[in-house]
């Protein structure tokens, strides 16, 4: 022990310095307590608050371009969905239509056909009415020429 005193001794220090060193560190625990400690939170609370709010809002922004890419597919399939639909009614009427245009030609068909066979048979009608009527009027005429009546 008594080394150690001729040593401090010569450097010259006494209990004062440790002292010194004890208010230095009584000092800094101190001001790293009740000055630097605030101070450093203080600074995080600002950038929280202003790093915070940047990150919710890209957070946010990210979120509606998805919801709007999301909505943009979904409009495009629902619009694809509406043409195919358009689509298919479409063919469906015009195969309908097809269908009514062919019966009705059917059906007109079918009744010229039948006002050509009465017209055929109203003609033959006609032809041996009128082949009887030439006969009794040929005979008329044959008995009012020859003054006597013609079998």
């Amino acid at each position: 022990m008594e080394m150690i005193s001729k040593i401090l001794e010569v450097l010259e220090i006494n209990n004062l310095v440790f002292l010194q060193m004890a208010i230095v560190i009584a000092l800094t625990y101190l001001t790293g307590k009740f000055l630097i400690h605030p101070i450093i939170r203080t600074l995080e609370e600002r950038e929280n608050r202003t790093t915070r709010p940047m990150e919710e809002a890209r957070e946010m922004l990210a979120r509606a371009e998805a919801l709007a890419e999301e909505y943009e597919r979904k409009l495009r399939d629902a619009t694809q969905e509406a043409l195919l639909r358009k689509r298919k009614r479409i063919e469906e009427v015009t195969r309908a239509e097809r269908e009514i245009i062919q019966a009705a030609q059917k059906d007109a068909e079918e009744r010229i056909e039948a006002l050509k066979a009465q017209i055929e048979k109203e003609k033959e009608e006609a032809v041996a009415k009128l082949r009887e009527e030439s006969e009794a009027i040929a005979r008329e005429i044959a008995e009012k020429i020859l003054g006597r009546s013609v079998a």
